[in-house]
């Protein structure tokens, strides 16, 4: 069993931790995402463009 003092002060630092690594973590995860977003969107439009070519060509 480890020392009581050393609880306290783990117990303390999780909220002090959580607010540092939780902006960090939702940070990362959308610069993961962002271009993976612009990937996507960059194919929706081309797919869009391609049946309204389609349209225009009917």
């Amino acid at each position: 069993m480890s020392n009581i003092s050393d609880y306290i002060v783990f117990v303390w630092l999780l909220p002090v931790l959580a607010q540092i690594v939780l902006p960090l973590g939702i940070l990362a995860a959308w610069l993961i995402m962002k271009p993976f977003a612009l990937i996507f969107r960059k194919e929706a439009t081309t797919v869009s463009n391609i049946s309204l070519a389609k349209e225009t060509a009917r």
